[in-house]
């Protein structure tokens, strides 16, 4: 008896049009349809730059966090960052695109 094809996708956002998750689950999905029997685990991955702190919160139990800050252009913006607990206290996970990201300026 054969096992079942293991399948691991890990993938960075599709900028502009997917998120990391997203992205995941659309592949999972995809490769679903063709082989059913597949055992299909997604692992979203990030850079460190946008959709960082949305990869982390899907591995990381938290607190998103909303707070006003000023972006590249010095205008007030609402960002956000999330607070998890760690071995070491809380600890707070955010990203520099969050507030001053090039999707904020037009």
């Amino acid at each position: 008896m054969r096992s079942p094809c293991r399948i691991l996708i890990a993938c960075d956002k599709f900028k502009g049009s997917l998120s990391a998750i997203e992205a995941n689950t659309a592949i999972a999905g995809g490769i679903g349809r063709q082989l059913p029997g597949a055992v299909i685990e997604c692992r979203p991955i990030a850079d460190g730059g946008e959709g960082f702190v949305s990869v982390a919160a899907a591995v990381l139990t938290g607190e998103w966090i909303d707070t006003l800050v000023h972006d590249a252009l010095g205008r007030p913006v609402t960002a956000r960052y999330l607070i998890v607990n760690s071995n070491h206290g809380r600890l707070a996970v955010m990203e520099l695109a969050e507030a001053s990201g090039l999707w904020r300026i037009a």
